[in-house]
């Protein structure tokens, strides 16, 4: 299961550039577009990366992305971008 930090991350907004190669506004009618076709949700939103490690530590079949500043030992880093 993904995960998704709020709008309005910094964070996010390198994701989604870098990453994913989308706009805000694109990635928001991407996700429209898979849910108005029932093909599938949106990722969870957390609040911060504190609450991404969290959630990602405690369950093996979570996957998140946070600033690799803040990575801790609880979770493993699988790409850095």
């Amino acid at each position: 299961m993904p995960l998704d930090l709020e709008e309005g991350s910094a964070t996010r907004e390198v994701f989604l550039s870098e990453v994913v190669k989308k706009s805000k506004s694109q990635y928001s009618a991407y996700w429209a577009k898979i849910m108005f076709t029932g093909k599938g949700v949106p990722p969870k939103v957390v609040t911060s990366d504190k609450d991404m490690i969290e959630l990602v530590s405690k369950n093996p079949n979570i996957i998140g992305y946070v600033d690799s500043a803040n990575v801790t030992p609880d979770v493993r880093v699988v790409a850095k971008f």
